[in-house]
């Protein structure tokens, strides 16, 4: 491989991904942005009893 092929090549690699026809609809970017961040994130899911919610009024 010559160095302009190779030069092309990882630029390519480096690109992100865009549909020039039919941009994304709103859910499917949001179901990529999940995806994205499950891949760094953990999920937790937390329960408060209702006697623990007090009003400071």
């Amino acid at each position: 491989m010559s160095q302009t092929e190779n030069a092309v090549t990882s630029s390519l690699s480096q690109k992100r991904f865009v549909r020039r026809g039919k941009p994304m609809t709103d859910s499917e970017k949001q179901m990529a942005a999940v995806a994205r961040k499950r891949l760094t994130h953990k999920e937790i899911k937390v329960f408060c009893q209702k006697s623990s919610e007090r009003s400071h009024g």
